[in-house]
C-alpha cells in the first residue's frame, strides 16, 4: 500500500514539474511560431504590454497570452483600435509543440472591449482575416480544385478551433450607414465545437 502510495506520488510530481518545465523550455518556439501564425492569419498590429507562457492560467491548456493588449482595425479603420482589453490568451495544443507547426485550440478574452464600426460606404473594421493564397488565384483552369483546397483548409482551421471564451466583455457598434448604435455590457461567452455538432 505504501509502495503505491509512493509511486502514485512520483507520478503526481513528474506530471506537475512537467506543467511548470514545458512553458520554460519551450518559450521561443511556443513565442515565435505563434506570431507566425498570427503574421499569417490576421492583417491587424497587435500590441502588448507582457507575453507569458503558462499552464495554469487556464488549465489543463498551455496558454501564451499578450496582456493589456491592444489591436487595430482593418482599412479604412487601421489606425483605429478594434479590440483591446486585460488579457488575450491562445490555447496551445501541447502535442503540436513537438511538432513543426504549433496549433492554437482555444481563444480566451478577458475584460476585453470590442469595437465594432461600419463606415457610410459599408466597409467594417473587423475584416482583419487574410485571404488565402487559394481565395486570389486567378488560373480558372483549377479554379474548381482550389475551392475545394479552400473549403478543406478552413474545415481543418475549424476543427482545431475547440474554444472561444469571453469574460467581461463589452461590444460597442456602430452602423453609420443606417445611423444605428449601440453597447453590449458585461458579456460572459464560452464557446465549444461540440456545441456545433447538432446544428
Amino acid at each position: 500500500m505504501k509502495k503505491s502510495l509512493k509511486y502514485a506520488a512520483i507520478i503526481v510530481a513528474g506530471v506537475v514539474a512537467i506543467l511548470v518545465l514545458l512553458p520554460i523550455l519551450f518559450p521561443e518556439k511556443v513565442t515565435e511560431n505563434l506570431k507566425k501564425v498570427l503574421n499569417n492569419s490576421l492583417n491587424t498590429q497587435i500590441n502588448f504590454e507582457k507575453m507569458s507562457v503558462s499552464f495554469f492560467r487556464h488549465f489543463p491548456q498551455l496558454t501564451v497570452s499578450l496582456n493589456d493588449f491592444s489591436a487595430t482595425g482593418s482599412a479604412p479603420f487601421s489606425a483605429d483600435t478594434l479590440i483591446s482589453g486585460k488579457e488575450l490568451g491562445f490555447g496551445v495544443n501541447l502535442l503540436s509543440l513537438f511538432s513543426d507547426n504549433i496549433k492554437i485550440s482555444a481563444i480566451y478574452l478577458t475584460d476585453a472591449r470590442i469595437k465594432i464600426e461600419r463606415d457610410s460606404l459599408g466597409n467594417g473594421n473587423f475584416m482583419v482575416m487574410k485571404e488565402s493564397a487559394d481565395s486570389t488565384s486567378s488560373d480558372k483552369a483549377s479554379a474548381t480544385s482550389d475551392k475545394a483546397s479552400a473549403a478543406s483548409d478552413k474545415s481543418s482551421a475549424a476543427a482545431d478551433m475547440e474554444r472561444i471564451i469571453l469574460k467581461n466583455c463589452s461590444i460597442p457598434w456602430t452602423d453609420s450607414p443606417s445611423g444605428a448604435q449601440s453597447s453590449i455590457e458585461g458579456i460572459d461567452f464560452n464557446w465549444r465545437a461540440s456545441s456545433m455538432a447538432d446544428i
